[in-house]
């Protein structure tokens, strides 16, 4: 076998992250440097694996309770202060602000 292999092996787990996973608690302290066009791929790419923002998907994402036609009428767990005005905001004006966005950022 050619190429990079990994191997996982059993560890012991303290519930402390940075004793746990030291490489993980170095990136949220430290960031990582990457280049702009790197990462800028990485996000496209990342971007088309998402589900597309519908109706469809807006029912079977979270605990909205959501109609056919939108419409939020409840949580099924209503005990945190969520802002449900994204999932009542039309599509159209969403996705043109997220147009405008990533123009901004290229």
């Amino acid at each position: 076998m050619s190429g990079n292999l990994l191997k996982a092996v059993p560890a012991a787990v303290t519930g402390d992250v940075r004793t746990d996973d030291s490489l993980l608690w170095s990136l949220l302290e430290n960031g990582a440097e990457i280049e702009a066009d790197l990462w800028w791929r990485i996000y496209h790419l990342a971007k088309q694996a998402l589900a597309t923002d519908s109706i469809v998907s807006r029912r079977h994402a979270g605990p909205m309770i959501v109609n056919e036609d939108g419409t939020v009428i409840g949580r099924k767990d209503n005990d945190d202060e969520t802002d449900v005005s994204f999932l009542s905001s039309r599509l159209s004006e969403r996705e043109k602000t997220e147009r405008q966005k990533e123009s901004a950022r290229s």
